[in-house]
């Protein structure tokens, strides 16, 4: 996924997306830390934002995100 953030952070929407496609499909195959998955899935629908592509995919991924971390978050609040 550094790559990704990387590419996006110098504009490179195309190459992020590519990149940060190819950590989305191997967070979706491999058990990991939600927190870790919460960050492809926001990092993947801000290089679609940026690419112009498929804005309602971004924003199921953000949502995704926003659900991930929240759920990351709220064992160690109890």
């Amino acid at each position: 996924m550094g790559v990704g953030e990387a590419q996006l952070a110098v504009g490179d929407a195309p190459r992020a997306l590519a990149s940060l496609e190819r950590g989305y499909v191997l967070a979706e195959t491999a058990d990991g830390h939600p927190e870790r998955k919460a960050d492809i899935h926001l990092d993947l629908s801000r290089a679609l934002l940026a690419a112009h592509a498929d804005p309602a995919r971004a924003r199921s991924l953000a949502d995704r995100a926003a659900n991930e971390y929240d759920g990351a978050r709220l064992p160690a609040l109890a």
